[in-house]
């Protein structure tokens, strides 16, 4: 089981928007902060307790630059395509994986991007639950090159 926690975040502004053909939506984002991802080897994750979703190791945590909320128009726009609702940016900074998300100990850049969802049952939206994400972690490494020849790329197939 994988879980991320985000947090410690503060909102830095927020607004609303509207397409000129489509109904908008509100708008939020968030600087600072701290995003944990941890690897746990029973799936025992219980809404009710939320220390079930921090009893496992810590395999990456980053430091958070900027968390955008879309909330886009509920009934939808068939004439745009739906963005994501949220966007987080951030860059890792430590962790069991982080040599994976590192290169020789310069960290890579991640972007987050999902669904919210608000359909939060009564009783947890009673234990401070507002919403929850659907979405995706994707890593931006760099790839290493070296200076070379089109005489030595052709002598590789030779």
């Amino acid at each position: 089981e994988l879980t991320y926690v985000y947090e410690g975040s503060s909102c830095e502004g927020v607004g609303q928007w509207d397409d000129f053909v489509c109904a908008g939506g509100d708008f939020a984002w968030y600087g600072g902060g701290t995003v944990t991802i941890y690897m746990d080897a029973t799936p025992d994750a219980d809404f009710f307790n939320p220390a079930t979703f921090r009893d496992g190791s810590v395999v990456l945590l980053a430091e958070s630059q900027l968390i955008s909320v879309l909330d886009n128009d509920p009934d939808g726009c068939p004439m745009l395509p739906n963005p994501p609702d949220v966007t987080a940016y951030f860059t890792f900074t430590g962790g069991a994986w982080y040599p994976r998300a590192s290169n020789n100990g310069v960290a890579f850049q991640a972007v987050s991007q999902g669904e919210l969802g608000h359909d939060v049952p009564a009783p947890l939206e009673a234990l401070g639950y507002v919403f929850q994400v659907d979405g995706t972690v994707d890593i931006y490494g760099t790839v290493a090159v070296e200076e070379t020849t089109w005489g030595r790329v052709k002598a590789l197939y030779r």
